[in-house]
């Protein structure tokens, strides 16, 4: 009995069962005839009164470090909430683990209460995939950070700690958080953008616009002849939204094409004329191309019979038989006077 009474006291030692709980079924215990129904009740109701201090999945996680207490936190430990506003939306909305947050100037703001016992607070936020890390410190509950300073668009982990006026800190941990800051910028020529027959210098235009509202945008102009040729770069690194072509030493084409592209320093787009148009001030010259007719004649030499033209040969025969006749009547004509 006396065994078993200790076992019992160890594991009230160990647990969060309450003492008065465990000594009453100590006591009942000495007095009941099955005292390993008595044991298997103990464990139960530990192990029952235990759940509540479980936290419940898919919450984020919380560590709390003291370096004066060896329990635990009590009920009233400082929790936190984390909230972010930017410049397209200034009303703070929550964070939650596993969101995908998108604005221009994403700030998140780490609030711990009951402020009373915090002496001083940081968050930290961590892009894994890279890896850069950002952070911030207040001397209070509070603190917040601008995650543009990551430079791209991450998954990240958020990580908020404060540290109490007895020694002792809480830390806790979101994960899995996209904060998409970057956004790729957009252009579209305004001219030449088809049909139009330029000569001399003309102005190319256009338009550009990004969702980031303080970014630089840079632009490069270039220009191609029609569908099989090249682009050849007119102009690079400008930062207006017009340049001004002298297409004078161009050769002259109907299907010239302009593209422009633009570069915010992350992220690149481009736009193109929507028709083809004429330019170009080098007309191409024609050069005609004379056939000379060039008789050659051909010597043979050694012993071959030459070779007689067929109408030469027609003409002797014909020649041949008009003698032959004229021959025959000469003769019959004397024969017949003789005779």
């Amino acid at each position: 009995m006396s065994s078993i009474i200790r076992t019992i006291y160890v594991f009230n030692k160990d647990t969060t069962t309450p003492k008065s709980i465990v000594r009453e079924v100590v006591s009942l215990a000495m007095h009941h005839k099955h005292m390993i129904v008595t044991v298997c009740i103990v464990v139960l109701l530990s192990g029952l009164l235990a759940l509540p201090f479980q936290a419940p999945p898919g919450t984020a996680r919380v560590v709390s470090h003291q370096s004066h207490w060896p329990s635990v936190l009590s009920a009233g430990a400082p929790n936190v909430t984390l909230t972010y506003t930017s410049l397209w939306n200034s009303t703070e909305s929550p964070v939650r683990p596993g969101d995908s947050i998108a604005g221009d100037h994403i700030v998140l703001h780490s609030r711990w209460s009951p402020t009373t016992s915090i002496v001083r607070s940081r968050i930290e936020v961590n892009a894994t995939v890279v890896p850069k890390v950002i952070s911030n410190e207040s001397a209070g509950a509070e603190v917040s950070i601008d995650t543009r300073a990551l430079g791209n668009n991450f998954t990240c982990t958020i990580n908020m700690t404060a540290w109490l006026d007895n020694g002792s800190y809480v830390h806790e941990v979101m994960e899995n958080v996209f904060l998409g800051n970057f956004f790729a910028p957009h252009v579209r020529v305004l001219s030449p953008n088809g049909g139009e027959v330029w000569t001399g210098v003309h102005n190319i235009t256009w338009e550009a616009w990004d969702k980031n509202a303080d970014e630089t945008l840079t632009f490069d102009v270039l220009v191609s002849a029609g569908p099989s040729q090249p682009y050849t770069l007119l102009a690079s690194g400008l930062t207006n939204n017009s340049y001004a072509w002298d297409c004078s030493d161009f050769a002259y084409s109907e299907t010239y094409i302009v593209e422009i592209r633009v570069f915010d320093g992350i992220y690149t787009s481009s736009d193109q004329s929507d028709g083809y148009f004429t330019a170009g001030g080098l007309i191409p010259t024609t050069t005609a191309t004379s056939t000379t007719a060039t008789t050659t004649a051909n010597t043979t030499t050694g012993n071959t019979t030459p070779t007689v033209p067929v109408n030469m040969v027609g003409t002797f025969l014909a020649a041949l038989i008009v003698s032959s006749a004229i021959l025959s009547v000469i003769v019959y004509y004397s024969a017949k006077k003789w005779f």
